[in-house]
């Protein structure tokens, strides 16, 4: 029997699945002739917000199986993971902005009971690290918070 049997039976027998690697190895790639698409079972629940913020791939259809397992189809787009040096562009800073501030996410999060981390909280515990162990590194953040406090 196919490893990915439960799979293919949710999608169809004219699907072939592969594994997409991953480090939960739980994210496939699904093809026919005419479409390929990216399969993952038990996806964040956030993964629609991110979806329909143009944060992530379009999600497609979600599809909950006999075990109580979902199955997430987004669109399939080929990509790579990104480096430090990607991690420094502005276009990849502008992607993790809308992240940080999307209302939608923030809203699901409270809904979960988190709360914000705002630069108030961060400096206040910062500063409360610091009266318990030296650190330069520390220091820094704690002299770079003060100086970029928000005006209330």
């Amino acid at each position: 029997m196919n490893m990915y049997s439960d799979i293919i039976g949710a999608l169809g027998e004219e699907w072939t699945v592969a594994s997409a690697g991953g480090i939960t190895g739980e994210a496939y790639v699904a093809t026919t002739r005419q479409q390929k698409i990216f399969v993952k079972r038990n996806s964040s629940p956030f993964l629609a917000i991110l979806s329909a913020e143009g944060i992530v791939p379009k999600l497609l259809w979600t599809k909950r199986m006999f075990n109580g397992d979902v199955l997430s189809a987004q669109q399939f787009i080929e990509g790579r993971e990104l480096s430090p040096a990607d991690m420094k562009r502005a276009d990849v800073a502008a992607q993790l902005g809308k992240i940080h501030h999307s209302k939608e996410l923030l809203f699901m999060l409270q809904q979960l009971n988190h709360t914000p981390v705002t630069s108030s909280l961060l400096l206040r515990q910062c500063a409360a690290y610091e009266q318990d162990e030296a650190d330069v590194t520390i220091d820094e953040a704690i002299r770079w918070l003060t100086v970029h406090q928000p005006n209330r």
